[in-house]
């Protein structure tokens, strides 16, 4: 486990970081059931996708500050994980697989750690495979994002915004999703 977050120690901050960095891996490979490596390195992808574990590390923290901030942050995402496991069937090893297939592109758009695992498990409950699920998730941003075939237009003329108008990003995908959950009650079959 520490070989493999001491890749992550130029990321994390530096020197101290490895440690905290692996006993945070050790403490998720506990929980979700995983044998540590596989549970270090569902760790480091994630976090080289979305920065979860230093998104709130600041110049001029000192090394015990960066390990204290890496372990609060790291374990409100784990408890997050945790939370979408004990409300799913869906077991956090699932869970990880899918969210690491699509999670670069949900957190350019502001898209939540705990909504990223939301709709990978309930893909899952739904019978979806764990690849196939990533991909389906990497593919709907794509296309919202690129307007591909007109996804993103189509959801528009419904009106409902799928680029923030302030930032000029798009938005994260679960408020679309909550917009068009609301006006699909209204929509006719054809639509």
């Amino acid at each position: 486990a520490g070989a493999r977050m001491a890749q992550l120690s130029g990321v994390l901050g530096g020197q101290g970081s490895t440690a905290v960095g692996t006993q945070i891996g050790m403490i998720f490979g506990l929980i979700s059931n995983m044998e540590t490596e596989a549970a270090m390195q569902r760790l480091i992808n994630l976090n080289q996708q979305t920065k979860f574990m230093t998104e709130n590390v600041r110049e001029g923290m000192n090394a015990t500050e960066k390990a204290n901030q890496i372990r609060k942050d790291s374990i409100r995402v784990l408890d997050q994980l945790n939370t979408v496991e004990n409300r799913s069937a869906a077991t956090m090893q699932q869970i990880t697989f899918v969210m690491n297939q699509f999670a670069s592109q949900a957190h350019l758009t502001g898209e939540s750690i705990a909504s990223m695992a939301a709709m990978s498990a309930t893909l899952i409950e739904a019978g979806e495979e764990q690849g196939k699920g990533g991909r389906a998730l990497r593919m709907i941003y794509a296309r919202l994002g690129a307007d591909t075939n007109g996804a993103r237009t189509t959801i528009e003329k419904l009106g409902i915004s799928v680029i923030d108008t302030e930032t000029g990003a798009m938005r994260p995908f679960s408020d679309i999703l909550e917009e068009l959950a609301a006006k699909y009650q209204t929509l006719e079959g054809a639509e």
